[in-house]
């Protein structure tokens, strides 16, 4: 008995916080007064991003998402390193396209803080209104973009490192 208590003791304190992680969903037919889980999904990215904390996982289903990502009105946790980082992806094997509106970009994240995020396997279409597919801001550090592609917008990626910097 006391050398698995020593045990339990030993892998609390050892196994990183990762294990707690929880994985998250969305889907264009979820609701976002739901749970956010696989068979009660959020319905929009907006709802799924205010649920995230270290190490979880935001899985968008397959669909079309007329929204932004705008940090000033949803924002992202700042996390720690990349050991817990924020994911925020397409499901496995779905294909996920957000369209932001006019003016605006699909992931805007303006708080010049260490984010540790990874926006993965997004089709951004600003269907030529839309001034950017990502812009990152005001000296905002540690995110990873993969398996994105962005079209029919301004600029496709914008990364500044001042606050007044112009859109353009």
């Amino acid at each position: 008995l006391p050398m698995l208590i020593l045990t339990v003791i030993f892998l609390t304190i050892s196994l990183p916080n990762v294990l707690y992680a929880n994985d998250f969903y969305v889907g264009v037919k979820g609701v976002d007064t739901n749970s956010g889980t696989e068979i009660s999904p959020f319905r929009t990215i907006k709802k799924g991003v205010t649920a995230l904390s270290a190490g979880d996982t935001l899985y968008v289903k397959s669909g079309t998402y007329h929204e932004s990502i705008l940090s000033w009105e949803t924002p992202i946790r700042n996390e720690k390193n990349w050991d817990e980082p924020i994911t925020i992806t397409s499901y496995p094997d779905n294909i996920v396209t957000i369209i932001p509106p006019s003016g605006q970009a699909g992931f805007w994240i303006n708080d010049a803080q260490d984010k540790y995020l990874i926006i993965d396997g997004f089709i951004i279409d600003g269907q030529g209104v839309a001034l950017h597919g990502i812009k990152l801001q005001d000296n905002t550090r540690y995110v990873r973009i993969k398996n994105v592609e962005i079209k029919n917008t301004k600029i496709g990626v914008l990364i500044t490192s001042c606050h007044d910097c112009p859109d353009t």
